[in-house]
This record gives C-alpha cells, structure tokens and sequence, in this order.
C-alpha cells in the first residue's frame, strides 16, 4: 500500500490572474466596483477606478 501525503507542492504555488478592461467595460462594472469596495472595506480600490475614470 502507498501512502500519499495530503500536502503537494502545487499547494505551495502562488496563482494571479490579470485581466484588462477597456474604458466601457470599466464604466460599466463602476457600480459594482463601488458595492464591492464598500462591502469589503477597501476605500483604496473604489479610488483607483475612480482616478482611472477621471483620467480619461
């Protein structure tokens, strides 16, 4: 019998996931960027979007 252990190390690789929107989809996705933020308690993330919308 073969013993496995519960741990690998594809459990110790770290994961990101860029995405890019252009300005439309990120007027759209405004609102829920807002919510999120609110929900979340990050302040910071509303702002960026925010400046990014101001910008343009």
């Amino acid at each position: 019998m073969r013993a496995f252990s519960g741990i690998t190390c594809k459990d110790m690789v770290k994961t990101t996931t860029i995405g890019q929107l252009d300005e439309q989809a990120l007027r759209q996705l405004y609102p829920l960027i807002q919510e999120l933020a609110a929900q979340e308690q990050l302040p910071a993330h509303r702002q960026a979007v925010q400046a990014r919308l101001e910008q343009s």
